[in-house]
Parts: C-alpha cells; sequence; structure tokens
C-alpha cells in the first residue's frame, strides 16, 4: 500500500497575530500563539541569541510553523520553518 498520510498542520504566531490566530482555531486549525512573556523577551532583548528566543524554541519542540508578520524575524540563524504574512493594516516602510 503507497498511500501516505496527510499530517495536519500545526502553527505557531508571533503575538502581533492574535486576532488571525483566533480565526484559524475557529476553523479547526491547530494554533497556538506566542505568549506575553515570550513576545517581552524577544522584542527587548535584541542581542538574545537566535537560539534562545522562546518563540523559535517553542516552535522547534512542538513541531510547528511559525507564522509572522516580522520578515526580519525570519531571517534570523536559527529560526524554524516559517512564513511571513503581508500585514494590511501596517505602513508602507
Amino acid at each position: 500500500d503507497n498511500s501516505t498520510t496527510a499530517v495536519a498542520p500545526r502553527y505557531l504566531v508571533d503575538y502581533s497575530l492574535n486576532r488571525f490566530s483566533r480565526w484559524l482555531r475557529m476553523l479547526g486549525i491547530d494554533t497556538t500563539i506566542e505568549t506575553s512573556p515570550e513576545e517581552k523577551i524577544r522584542t527587548k532583548s535584541q542581542r538574545i541569541p537566535s537560539s534562545q528566543i522562546p518563540l523559535f524554541q517553542r516552535a522547534k519542540t512542538e513541531s510547528r510553523t511559525l507564522l509572522t508578520t516580522s520578515y526580519k524575524l525570519l531571517l534570523r540563524k536559527d529560526c524554524p520553518a516559517g512564513a511571513y504574512l503581508v500585514n494590511p493594516m501596517r505602513d508602507p516602510e
């Protein structure tokens, strides 16, 4: 039997995507959000090594795909698999 079983996607969204995560959950998609303490560590500590960012550690440990509106976050050295979401509410830079 050569059938393959599809694995349901699992997402970890950054703190800025709180509302979006609710919509994903309503659609039955396994989604969790970065906690406020995790977000504070990530945003207040600019010199924190990528390997110590709680958001990255959690995504790897829980085998989740990171969703974020920060392209700079995705460019970090130890960033797990992720996707950049364009924020239509943000002014163009």
